[in-house]
């Protein structure tokens, strides 16, 4: 198998290239899209098809296709993927793809003008010119428009020129992973590079509440809830002040419906009194039989009384509504209000639940800021004390979130170390822009420990422990893979020095290395002969 790798800079852009020539053994099989020209002659073994796989910052390119003969029609299987999204590789769903061939001032031309299948394209070319050519493949889809160009090629006259022009040759150790298989992963590659990168130390951490942003409502009463309309729903935000829902209160004595009724006449029969005397009092200050100072405290007395019935009444319709359970509270109702502007993040009672006073009804949590809590020990108190920059990583994001002046601050570190442990806390305190950070989320907390130095970096993501070497997968081409040992520097800002193992400008696996390391445990060598 003839193989050409090439580096190719493009602006900033680095390109990829590796053409050649596969053996019998590795060619893929298309089902339906089988390549005509790839069946044997009086015997003689199938053609090894030709590949190439260039990347751009947008789009990868893996193609195969039989060697270039005249009069023989070719089929040219373009895969391309959209790299728009550093986290995950996706096949290109729609579009057109061209493929030029030019020999001297001729140029031929395949159009493919949709998708053979998710992600495969499959122009076809019958040439009619033989001599050197260069190939140049041309995207253009509603995602992405890319242009590809391959490196000089070759038209044979015949199949004889085709076949005396191959090699055979074999990468000892190549992993097969397919495109259907990236595709329907979380999958992404990333480029070894050169980059200045900061010494720093790590430790575990966890994202907190900011004290004084939460608030836990309870209930100040016994009573039946009812919910304000519309019904807040976890992960709403809410307005200091809003009110969520109200409380009916209730009575729990037994008999006390009898009580209440009791309580009412009491209240009518102690009014009609009081305005009785009123009358008797007025007659009587109109014949100066009395001082006009009695009169006065009979009208008191009349407002009393009325203030005395209508609670005894109020009690009495709370009491018959929480009972039949079918009125909204009213009158009496205790509101719950949210103390605290913030994000409704737990929800412990539902519609017509029966509250008991301190119950908890909800929790209010103000998101917009977070606190990044840590553990460190004694040894690595001066270089979280005197640190100037701080960064962290989540789990399941490939964000780093910085700490400095213009979003956060150190909120403490620790004066009094854990006995057991030998460590104290350190907390920062940083913005949460667009919520992005959950409470209790697991976080690796890091501060700067020395001056800048360049370095070749991949991804800390592409990092693989396999017993007791770290590893990376590099991809060597669209659909093969190396399994390779590194030897590994300082780690910062999700990224990880590689002092030996892998070289700059290669491309390793920086999401979903393990399903290739899962596909290389399952066999080594390319399982060709996939069906598109």
């Amino acid at each position: 198998m003839k193989s050409v790798i090439a580096w190719l800079a493009t602006g900033s852009v680095l390109v990829s290239l590796a053409i050649g020539c596969k053996s019998t053994g590795n060619g893929h099989s298309h089902g339906a899209h089988e390549h005509s020209g790839g069946h044997s002659h009086g015997g003689e073994p199938e053609l090894a098809k030709e590949s190439a796989t260039l990347w751009t910052d947008k789009a990868e390119l893996f193609m195969e296709w039989d060697p270039l003969i005249v009069g023989r029609e070719t089929r040219f299987l373009a895969h391309i993927t959209n790299l728009a999204d550093p986290a995950k590789a996706v096949a290109v769903a729609d579009g057109k793809v061209v493929v030029t061939v030019s020999v001297a001032s001729k140029t031929m031309t395949a159009t493919a003008s949709e998708p053979a299948r998710l992600g495969i394209f499959i122009p076809t070319l019958t040439p009619d010119t033989a001599g050197s050519c260069t190939m140049k493949v041309s995207l253009d889809s509603g995602a992405v428009r890319e242009s590809f160009v391959v490196a000089p090629c070759t038209v044979y006259p015949d199949e004889t020129s085709a076949r005396a022009a191959a090699k055979e040759e074999e990468t000892p150790g190549a992993i097969a992973f397919l495109k259907e298989q990236q595709w329907s992963i979380e999958f992404a590659t990333a480029t070894a590079r050169n980059e200045s990168i900061v010494p720093s130390k790590t430790v575990n951490a966890t994202i907190g509440v900011v004290p004084g942003r939460e608030a836990r409502v309870t209930a100040a009463t016994m009573g039946r809830l009812s919910l304000e309309s519309p019904i807040p729903t976890l992960g709403s935000d809410v307005a200091k002040g809003q009110l969520l829902a109200r409380i009916q209160p209730i009575l729990n004595a037994a008999g006390s419906l009898g009580t209440l009724r009791a309580e009412v006449a009491a209240a009518v029969a102690e009014h009609t009194a009081a305005k009785a005397a009123f009358a008797r009092l007025e007659r009587l200050v109109a014949s100066d039989s009395v001082p006009k100072r009695r009169l006065e405290e009979a009208a008191s007395a009349i407002e009393v009384t009325q203030a005395k019935l209508d609670a005894a009444n109020t009690t009495l319709a709370s009491y018959n509504a929480s009972a039949s359970g079918s009125s909204k509270p009213g009158a009496g109702a205790f509101k719950v209000s949210t103390p605290i502007a913030g994000t409704l993040v737990e929800q412990s009672v539902t519609e017509g639940e029966t509250t008991s006073p301190g119950s908890p009804l909800f929790t209010i949590v103000d998101l917009d800021r977070v606190w990044v809590e840590g553990r460190i020990f004694e040894p690595d108190l001066p270089l979280f004390e005197n640190s100037k920059s701080a960064w962290f990583t989540v789990d399941g994001r490939n964000t780093v979130f910085e700490i400095n002046e213009t979003n956060g601050k150190l909120v403490t570190v620790g004066n009094v170390l854990d006995a057991a442990s030998r460590t104290v806390p350190v907390i920062f305190e940083v913005e949460n822009p667009k919520r992005a950070l959950r409470i209790g989320q697991f976080a690796k907390l890091s501060v700067a420990t020395g001056e800048p130095v360049d370095a070749l970096v991949v991804p800390e993501a592409a990092i693989l422990q396999d017993g007791n070497q770290s590893i990376v997968f590099v991809q060597s081409s669209g659909e093969s893979f190396a399994r390779r040992v590194v030897t590994l520097g300082t780690r910062s800002r999700g990224l990880v020095q590689v002092l030996q193992g892998v070289e700059a400008g290669e491309r390793v696996v920086s999401s979903g290395a393990y399903d290739v390391k899962l596909a290389a445990s399952a066999g080594g060598a390319p399982a060709h002969g996939h069906s598109h």
